[in-house]
């Protein structure tokens, strides 16, 4: 497990918001495309995708929907949410836990976080539309388009990294509640995941469809470094609780006398 120390204390704009961006080249984007449901973006649709039409595509605007604000890939790769939890989930900020010390590193709520995330990113995979997998895409992927969270994120070239590793941290993000826009952060875990996968496919299609007019589509995905969620984890709150309750309970025990 790397465990590198993130970048820290630096105040210019850059450090502050950490924005990726990828440019998707038009030869990659040679495969048919065709996600279940229906798109809102216009033209920037499964039908719009699948079609030769160039002339067509031409006349209309593909448009991405807003999801910025979400952390960058880096953050859930593997290792370096233990580095950084209290700065990506609320629940374990200083002003939010009660009492801190049991948020502290290291303490249980903390490794809790830590360990719910690592365990969902080990047992997770994306599920791309066998028909959008194209160059890196598909060679991550199995038959079913399922592409693992883990081998995504450790995916990573350096530089604005491979479009597998920044989908990877989209789809966290969607899921642990930073787009609140997209899905929001207390729905049900099946919802979530649903709106993970949409969101993804639907960063495939536009891609595709953008790349049938231009020779590179680059797509801003508005990563930002400090970046937090109100997304809680039940059972590591009930934790805290317990241990707190068990702690007061020992503080109340009548003291021997000498």
């Amino acid at each position: 497990m790397n465990n590198r120390d993130p970048q820290n204390g630096k105040s210019n704009a850059v450090s502050q918001e950490a924005r990726r961006k990828f440019i998707y080249k038009s030869a990659t984007g040679a495969a048919l495309v065709a996600v279940p449901g229906k798109s809102v973006w216009g033209a920037c649709s499964v039908s719009g995708a699948m079609s030769g039409n160039v002339s067509s595509m031409s006349r209309h605007t593909c448009e991405i929907p807003s999801f910025s604000g979400g952390r960058s890939p880096g953050t859930w790769k593997d290792g370096h949410i233990s580095l950084k939890a209290h700065a990506v989930f609320d629940a374990l900020a200083e002003n939010n836990a009660v009492p801190q010390s049991k948020a502290d590193k290291g303490s249980p709520m903390y490794n809790c976080y830590v360990n719910h995330v690592n365990l969902f990113i080990s047992s997770t995979s994306m599920q791309i539309d066998p028909r959008l997998l194209a160059g890196s895409l598909a060679t991550l992927a199995d038959s079913n388009g399922n592409i693992s969270l883990f081998d995504a994120l450790e995916s990573n070239g350096g530089g604005d990294g491979s479009l597998e590793f920044n989908l990877a941290g989209v789809f966290c993000n969607a899921y642990f509640g930073f787009y609140e826009n997209i899905v929001t952060h207390n729905a049900a875990e099946a919802d979530r995941l649903a709106a993970a996968n949409k969101l993804v496919n639907d960063i495939v299609i536009y891609l595709v469809t953008m790349a049938k007019t231009q020779p590179d589509v680059s797509i801003d995905f508005g990563f930002l470094d400090e970046a937090s969620t109100p997304y809680v984890v039940d059972e590591c709150s009930l934790m805290s609780r317990d241990a707190t309750e068990e702690s007061d309970s020992g503080n109340d025990k009548p003291k021997k006398d000498k």
